[in-house]
């Protein structure tokens, strides 16, 4: 007989996804901290299948560059079974500095990205309270 995970998988697939939503919360934060920075590129960080949307319409060919080693790298990451890519925006701000952080953008990213996160939590909590119930027996 086959054993099943504990709720089919599920949970696992939302702590992945929470991992992730934690994850583009820190990037989108870096590029509200550095909307003053010259010569600051505003970047985002996608789920692999976003990525690749984003990448196919972006005609002028345009790479990320580092400059430093310790920035993050563009490539394709495995972030807790979830491909991921870091972007770099493609609207260049013209502040004259270079810059390309839009602020009510990043403000308007990190809202949708705290709902979405508080979403999932609430859904694995609710997970959890079901299982306590069955442990329980259905009483309280």
């Amino acid at each position: 007989m086959e054993n099943k995970a504990l709720f089919g998988g599920t949970v696992s697939i939302l702590e992945k996804v929470l991992d992730f939503r934690s994850q583009r919360h820190n990037v989108i934060l870096s590029n509200i901290v550095n909307s003053d920075t010259p010569g600051f590129k505003s970047f985002d960080i996608v789920m692999d299948e976003e990525a690749d949307r984003i990448h196919a319409r972006a005609a002028d060919g345009m790479q990320m560059a580092s400059t430093n080693p310790d920035h993050f790298s563009e490539g394709v990451q495995d972030t807790g079974g979830i491909r991921t890519r870091f972007v770099e925006h493609e609207k260049l701000i013209n502040k004259g500095d270079q810059n390309t952080v839009d602020l009510d953008r990043s403000m308007s990213n990190l809202a949708e990205n705290n709902l979405l996160y508080n979403a999932l939590a609430q859904t694995i909590s609710k997970k959890f309270r079901m299982l306590k119930e069955v442990i329980r027996g259905g009483t309280t």
